[in-house]
């Protein structure tokens, strides 16, 4: 017996063509905390921890830099380490690419979330502009949009 997938109705996209549709879009709240602080200043490798919440920042980095084909470089800068040993320090900033790729990321997903939820405001377009404004956002005003993050 050969089963068939139902026709859906014309405009009705599948559930699959749905997810692949998202998936384009798709980013974790600790990729947005990071986002919104490199696009404030460079961020040591131990502050992107902190900043993900998580304890594998170079992991979140390689994450970001597959999923929005962004560089993200991370230069070794010397440094002493809490014995007095000399170390490199990585030190993650964006480049001017990765700045209008990352523009050109928020906007898509505004555009998709408006088409999906006609009307509504949803999280993730608030969390958009917050990283656009995060650009306006000097020192203790970072700490803020943190909160609302």
């Amino acid at each position: 017996m050969d089963k068939k997938t139902p026709d859906l109705p014309e405009g009705k996209p599948s559930a699959a063509a749905k997810r692949s549709d998202y998936s384009q879009f798709e980013i974790t709240l600790r990729h947005v905390r990071i986002l919104v602080a490199l696009n404030v200043r460079s961020q040591k490798r131990e502050q992107i921890d902190r900043i993900a919440g998580a304890s594998n920042g170079p992991d979140e980095i390689l994450r970001l830099r597959k999923k929005l084909d962004i560089e993200i470089p991370c230069v070794r800068i010397p440094a002493f380490d809490r014995d007095g040993k000399d170390i490199k320090q990585g030190v993650y900033s964006l480049t001017a690419a990765d700045g209008r790729k990352i523009s050109k990321f928020w906007a898509g997903r505004k555009a998709w979330l408006e088409s999906r939820q006609k009307g509504s405001v949803s999280p993730d377009m608030i969390l958009g502009m917050c990283v656009w404004l995060s650009g306006l956002v000097m020192g203790s005003g970072l700490n803020a949009l943190w909160r609302l993050l």
